[in-house]
């Protein structure tokens, strides 16, 4: 009897195990699943919160530039009273309240709040808000990258009355280039199997764009300088004052030192347009490539050049400096020199660093922007293209009846005036 109870007590057992550890799964997947949706819920929040403060650091980039555009109209205008000296003196102190300073806002807090007019628009449910703006007009640098290969970036070489002669150019990244396949080479081909020995000295033998971009080789940079006298523009001078030189990607070029820098006065002896200046010039226009030097860096610029403009230190004219780009677009910094010493461009680039918030969530953005009044130049980016020969009749005068329509259907040959 006594045995017959104890089977009936353990009767079951396996079936009460089983709807534990079934119950023990349940609860792990739901927990699992649960810790999952919250997971992906808090991600979606902070991307939302993260674009959000992004979207109010462009904000504040935005209410910078309206800052910038008022400077450079006082500075045009030459006036110091009033608004104009409220922004000078806020971009002096350049403190994270710049905006609200030069705009003249009565509150000396640096948060700015970004929202529209109604109370209870989506950005004041996020707390949106610009927390920090400083504004740098004038920078030691000018930073870009050629455009369309060929597509000229005009850099305004523009001072504060500061004096310069040297031109210092880095360029070539390695985020430029397609080195999935290896290392970047820096020497160029030279076949001259077609070239009469005597005149190799000559010539620069360049492969076609497929080959230079399969040898894996950096690019051919076109540097040029347009300098006229303001209020005085005089052709012949403005012609023989407009250098450029060519630079190919090289480990064994220039000495990468200011003291080493190609002297523009030297390259690119073109004929001008008159024969005033033929004293010293050969039968012959050079305009040599030059190898720069380069070299295979993780991080940075490869390649560093320095120029030394023609009229050396000249602070009277206005410099423009021109850059383009054969084989590949590349990037490149530009900061002008007294000597070895860095003279800061005046308002050409400014600098505008921004910090966005949206609730607890911060996002900083550092950003360039064109001056306009800096980069508006009387220099022509591109006028005409073709893949032959190309007859061109120019007709500069202040009479619109000089212009007249039947010019001649031949040129001269300008360059044996």
């Amino acid at each position: 009897m006594r045995h017959q109870q104890r089977r009936q007590t353990q009767t079951g057992a396996v079936s009460l195990f089983v709807v534990i550890f079934t119950a023990l799964l349940f609860v792990a997947v739901t927990v699992g699943f649960t810790i999952l949706m919250l997971s992906d819920q808090q991600q979606s929040t902070d991307n939302d919160l993260a674009q959000s403060a992004l979207d109010s650091a462009n904000a504040g980039t935005e209410d910078a530039k309206r800052v910038l555009a008022q400077y450079s109209d006082c500075q045009e205008r030459g006036l110091n009273t009033g608004s104009c000296a409220s922004i000078r003196a806020a971009l002096d102190r350049n403190q994270c309240n710049t905006v609200n300073a030069a705009l003249g806002s009565s509150s000396d807090l640096s948060e700015r709040k970004v929202q529209q007019t109604e109370t209870n628009d989506n950005a004041s449910a996020l707390q949106q808000a610009y927390t920090c703006v400083k504004i740098t007009p004038n920078t030691d640098t000018y930073v870009g990258k050629t455009r369309s290969e060929g597509d000229i970036r005009l850099v305004p070489l523009k001072t504060d009355g500061a004096a310069f002669d040297t031109i210092q150019i880095s360029w070539l990244k390695r985020d430029d280039m397609n080195l999935e396949n290896g290392n970047p080479q820096f020497s160029p081909l030279a076949d001259y199997a077609d070239v009469p020995a005597a005149q190799r000295a000559d010539y620069l033998r360049l492969p076609t764009k497929a080959d230079w971009r399969n040898d894996r080789r950096g690019a051919v940079l076109r540097v040029g300088m347009m300098q006229y006298q303001p209020g005085s523009v005089n052709l012949n001078d403005l012609d023989d004052k407009a250098r450029a030189v060519f630079l190919y990607s090289g480990s064994t070029g220039l000495s990468n030192t200011p003291a080493g820098a190609i002297n523009l006065d030297n390259a690119d002896l073109h004929r001008p347009l008159t024969s005033a200046n033929q004293a010293g010039l050969d039968a012959k226009i050079y305009n040599y490539p030059y190898e720069a030097h380069c070299a295979d860096v993780a991080q940075g610029y490869m390649c560093t050049t320095f120029v030394r403009i023609p009229s050396g230190m000249d602070t009277s004219r206005f410099h423009y400096l021109t850059l383009a780009s054969v084989y590949r677009d590349t990037s490149f910094e530009v900061r002008i020199l007294n000597g070895t010493n860095t003279v800061q461009f005046k308002n050409v680039q400014p600098e505008i660093d921004v910090t966005g918030r949206a609730n607890d969530v911060f996002r900083r953005l550092v950003s360039r922007v064109e001056s306009a009044d800096a980069s508006e130049a009387p220099y022509p980016r591109a006028a005409v293209g073709t893949n032959g020969d190309i007859c061109k009749n120019f007709v500069v005068t202040d009479d619109p009846d000089d212009y007249h329509s039947d010019a001649p259907s031949t040129c001269a040959d300008i360059t044996r005036p």
